[in-house]
C-alpha cells in the first residue's frame, strides 16, 4: 500500500450546552493491505485492510467556546479498548471487477468482514476506484453501528451525545502487481 492512504470515521455529536450538530472526525494513516488478483485482472481473489487506530487522529473543529477537537483523541484508548485492540481490520471477499482499463472511475460496492474490538461483522463498501498500469487507488464508505463493535459512547446523562451510526470512510492506494 502506497503512504498517503488513509481510513478513519465520521460521528455525527451534539453537544447540550451548544445546541449545534457537529460532525467528530478523526484519520489515521498507519493503513496497512494487499490486494490478490488473477493475471488479467479481472478477479479479486483475496484483499485485506487493517487501519492501527492508535494513530487516529482528530481533523475536525469544535466552535467556539469548546475546547480543540484533539482533546477526544485522548478516549480513543477507552473507546475502542486500544490496549488489547489496536487494529480494525477489513477482509474483502472475492469478487468480479470490471475490464481492467487504465483511468476512468468505476463504482463498486465491495463486500466483506470488518473487525473492531474483536467483533466481526459483514459489511458493504460503496468506493469509487481508479486503476492505473501500477496501482488502483480506491476511495469510500460504509457505516456501521458503534454498539454491534462494543464502542464505548456518552451516556444517555453526558452532555455530549454520539449518534451510534458511524461512518467508516478511507482513500487507499495500492501498488504493483495485484
Amino acid at each position: 500500500m502506497q503512504s498517503g492512504s488513509k481510513a478513519g470515521f465520521r460521528a455525527h455529536e451534539k453537544f447540550l450546552e451548544v445546541n449545534l450538530p457537529h460532525v467528530a472526525v478523526a484519520r489515521s494513516e498507519a493503513v496497512g493491505g494487499y490486494l490478490v488478483s488473477t493475471s488479467d485482472r479481472r478477479h479479486l481473489q483475496e484483499g485485506c485492510v487493517a487501519v492501527d487506530l492508535r494513530a487516529l487522529t482528530s481533523i475536525d473543529k469544535l466552535p467556539p467556546p469548546l475546547p480543540p477537537a484533539t482533546n477526544r483523541d485522548g478516549l480513543f484508548p477507552d473507546i475502542f479498548d486500544l490496549a488489547d485492540y489496536p487494529l480494525a481490520v477489513f477482509t474483502i471477499e472475492p469478487m468480479d471487477l470490471p475490464a481492467s482499463r487504465s483511468g476512468p472511475v468505476v463504482h463498486l460496492v465491495i463486500t466483506g468482514q470488518i473487525k473492531i474490538r474483536d467483533v466481526t461483522k459483514p459489511v458493504s463498501v460503496k468506493s469509487d476506484c481508479r486503476l492505473t498500469a501500477e496501482t488502483l487507488a480506491c476511495a469510500g464508505s460504509t457505516v456501521v453501528d458503534a454498539r454491534q463493535f462494543n464502542l464505548l459512547l456518552p451516556p444517555q446523562e453526558s452532555p455530549i451525545q454520539v449518534n451510534p451510526m458511524i461512518t467508516i470512510e478511507f482513500s487507499l492506494v495500492f501498488t504493483g502487481k495485484m
